[in-house]
């Protein structure tokens, strides 16, 4: 076939002759990726790292052989019942934390007001003090019928809970509370 000036060049006349001349070629950023994958591997190319992405970091390369650099191993296709069973178990989880979360705060609430609580005793026995008053004098004016404490307040405040008059008295008599051990 002779090529006369009037006919179009062919794409093949634009390649170079020999696969050195190939190598020596600049890579084109607006080839196609499949037209780069033809191109043989360059000796500048080899051996260069490549940078992994933070996903990847530690896993193992799969079908890496030659030039061939692998791929990177990934998690398995689960099948439906596994997909089901995983988010169960994940909605599970999610549950014990919320349940476990909501626990200790709970038990950091019931901390607090066991704080409060002996904080405004402690008050309460200041106020005693700082008036001359002993709690002895408090629990005389306390359970004296004959004072004016309201209506029914020493039974909702005192005798209502049983187990709350027995510690009591059960104090009272111990031997820690004898005079000798004061």
């Amino acid at each position: 076939m002779h090529i006369s000036p009037s006919d179009p060049p062919s794409l093949l006349s634009a390649l170079p002759s020999s696969p050195q001349a190939l190598e020596d070629i600049p890579p084109d950023p607006n080839t196609t990726p499949a037209l780069l994958s033809v191109r043989p591997m360059s000796p500048r190319y080899i051996g260069v790292a490549t940078v992994t992405p933070p996903r990847y970091k530690g896993r193992q390369l799969v079908g890496a052989d030659g030039s061939d650099p692998g791929v990177f191993e990934s998690s398995p296709i689960l099948d439906i019942q596994s997909r089901k069973r995983k988010e169960r178990n994940s909605k599970h989880d999610t549950w014990i934390i919320r349940e476990q979360t909501k626990a200790a705060a709970r038990e950091m609430e019931a901390v607090e007001l066991e704080l409060k609580k002996n904080e405004a005793m402690k008050e309460a026995l200041k106020v005693l003090e700082n008036a001359s008053l002993t709690f002895g004098d408090l629990c005389l004016f306390v359970f004296d019928p004959c004072n004016l404490v309201s209506k029914g307040w020493r039974w909702d405040n005192f005798y209502k809970s049983p187990e709350v008059v027995d510690q009591v008295l059960l104090w009272m008599v111990s031997k820690p509370n004898s005079k000798l051990a004061c």
